[in-house]
């Protein structure tokens, strides 16, 4: 907050918003309420000099909310007013998908992430569910390396994640199936995060299907040799996991292609005057 970049626009700043997402969203009630007013008081502090009062706003973002930002995203990077997000962070997935302006978003949000999600594969493992075998179809370690599998990953990924309540509970899987359904040919998909990024480098590819990443997946899991692209991806200890959990995300999304996106929430949030009044714009579908 006392960086360079700050202090050089400190004096033209009018408002400012600090956002949390799913790693916040997370904590217990009592823990993130004291996160975010030592966050608010730490923004409101960056500002307290200026020569112009800043209206200063530190919360956390809700599920579903983070899926409309970056949807919202996607319409101002590429001027999209019809595509569905999948955004996927380490502790929660978005979906959203939709036409025009807020009312026609369906935003849908669920708390695995690609870390949660690992930490629910080992608490099944902790639990006795799953076993140490079923364990290591996604994630190699020690002599059980032989097991990675992609297939079995996926059957994985499908028997302990998407059993659980939290996402059973929501149909917003479904909602997304159905409009891409009806609106894949001209209402595209584009896929966000870190992750998604890996895959896209990984693949060389700004586009790809699910038959590619299936195929691409299961030489990854059955293949012990690292590319040298590899090499350098934080998910090198996690790279059969890392296709096998997208290529389940992708195809609960209802697509079976999908675009490289840019941004994540940030630049929706940036354009919204729910969070930076004085830089809000027009929304896509709007008069």
């Amino acid at each position: 907050l006392r960086g360079p970049l700050i202090a050089a626009a400190r004096d033209r700043i009018r408002s400012a918003a600090l956002l949390a997402t799913g790693g916040m969203r997370a904590l217990p009630p009592d823990q993130r309420e004291l996160h975010i007013r030592s966050l608010r008081a730490a923004l409101a502090g960056a500002f307290a000099e200026t020569s112009e009062p800043v209206a200063v706003r530190a919360g956390v973002l809700s599920g579903r909310e983070e899926a409309r930002l970056a949807w919202r995203s996607v319409a101002e990077r590429y001027g999209s007013k019809r595509h569905a997000i999948l955004e996927t962070g380490g502790a929660s997935v978005q979906l959203a998908c939709g036409t025009g302006g807020n009312s026609n978003i369906s935003a849908h949000s669920w708390p695995l992430g690609m870390n949660a999600a690992i930490a629910q594969m080992q608490a099944a493992v902790a639990s006795s569910t799953i076993t140490d075998d079923d364990f290591a179809q996604c994630f190699p370690f020690g002599t059980n390396d032989a097991l990675t599998d992609f297939a079995g990953c996926r059957a994985l990924i499908h028997r302990v994640l998407l059993k659980s309540p939290v996402f059973s509970a929501d149909a917003g899987a479904k909602n997304c199936a159905q409009f891409a359904q009806a609106n894949s040919t001209d209402a595209p998909l584009y896929a966000l995060g870190s992750s998604w990024k890996a895959i896209f480098r990984g693949m060389q590819t700004l586009s790809l299907n699910t038959v590619e990443l299936r195929r691409f997946g299961a030489e990854v899991c059955a293949n012990r040799k690292i590319t040298a692209v590899e090499r350098t991806s934080p998910y090198l200890q996690r790279r059969c996991w890392l296709y096998a959990y997208q290529s389940v995300w992708l195809d609960l999304s209802g697509y079976h292609e999908v675009r490289r996106g840019s941004d994540s929430w940030p630049r929706g949030a940036a354009v919204d005057g729910n969070y930076v009044p004085a830089c809000e714009t027009p929304g896509p579908g709007s008069p």
